[in-house]
């Protein structure tokens, strides 16, 4: 999330939670709360806790029907699908939605067929992930065929065009125009330093000679 802020140019600090050992508390400025709850919000952040595959095995109830064991199923897949898609550096968000149709709705013993869509929201100028990788990946969770799976791929928008940009110095993140003026203050400052360090140098090396002779 901060990093999310950083993007959109709004300055953030993050401290323990006093009240929650192990957690974190995200601290903007008084001015800046609603610009960072809309950046929050244009980002999916946070987001909302997950249940993969295992977490639905330890739910199932103890007569569970073949629907719902189905639904709980899909549910799984589909939130370790957008798991592992969100892990990759690059994209914001994923959506993976998982079915399955008979060929013939009618017949009972007709084959089910999976089918998936999906939906990724990226960072950049382009997708860090291609088509053809996403669906090899959908296809093989779920065992058909790529074609049946489609993919969407859409940018990230900026949640304003006009955001100041934002640069790191050091561990610090300072605006650009900032972040100039300390590079010049830093290498003046450097130049002194090193000129004064001359200058002892020079100094005590003629006091040698001076003792010397």
């Amino acid at each position: 999330m901060a990093l999310a802020l950083q993007r959109a140019g709004t300055m953030s600090s993050k401290d323990p939670d006093p009240d929650n050992q192990g957690k974190w508390v995200l601290m903007v400025a008084k001015s800046e709360v609603s610009r960072a709850l809309e950046v929050l919000a244009h980002e999916g952040l946070p987001e909302p806790r997950r249940l993969g595959l295992s977490e639905f095995s330890e739910q199932s109830s103890l007569l569970p029907s073949l629907q719902l064991e189905q639904a709980r199923l899909l549910a799984g897949i589909s939130n370790d699908l957008e798991r592992s898609f969100t892990s990759i550096e690059g994209i914001a968000s994923a959506r993976v939605h998982l079915g399955f149709t008979r060929w013939d709705p009618l017949s009972q013993a007709s084959e089910l067929v999976p089918s998936a869509s999906v939906l990724i929201r990226y960072r950049g100028g382009t997708c860090p992930i291609a088509v053809e990788d996403v669906q090899r990946i959908v296809s093989g969770a779920v065992t058909t065929k790529t074609d049946s799976v489609q993919v969407v791929t859409i940018p990230s928008v900026e949640t304003r065009e006009n955001s100041p940009n934002i640069v790191l110095f050091g561990p610090f993140a300072v605006l650009r125009e900032t972040a100039a003026l300390l590079r010049i203050a830093v290498g003046v400052s450097v130049a002194l330093n090193l000129s004064t360090l001359a200058l002892l140098i020079y100094y005590w090396h003629k006091t040698r000679k001076e003792s010397a002779g």
